[in-house]
């Protein structure tokens, strides 16, 4: 669900995404096999839980046969500082990321 939640927040902010494209890019490259209903199934679960965390349910937006948008109404965002070279670690484990700050 949050891979889905982060997909989304990075690419249906700007245009809409395809249910395939969701299906390929979340549950695909994750190992899962996709399936139309799976994916509004979990898009419903997913408004359900930010809802219940305070977050409009009108965040996610369906259009008909076609994909999922976000509504930028209710999405502020928010800039953090990345020293360089800190791509590098995005896919490290947390006892890999251990080590390495141990030994920094």
């Amino acid at each position: 669900m949050a891979c889905l939640l982060e997909y989304l927040l990075a690419h249906g902010r700007e245009r809409l995404v395809s249910d395939e494209e969701l299906m390929i890019n979340v549950w695909e490259k994750n190992n899962l096999r996709p399936s139309a209903q799976r994916l509004w199934q979990v898009i419903q679960s997913l408004k359900s839980r930010l809802h219940q965390a305070g977050v409009e349910s009108a965040l996610i937006i369906r259009v008909k046969c076609a994909g999922y948008y976000i509504n930028n109404v209710y999405v502020a965002e928010i800039y953090s500082y990345k020293p360089p070279g800190m791509m590098n670690y995005i896919n490290t484990s947390p006892a890999d990321m251990n080590k390495l700050l141990v030994r920094s």
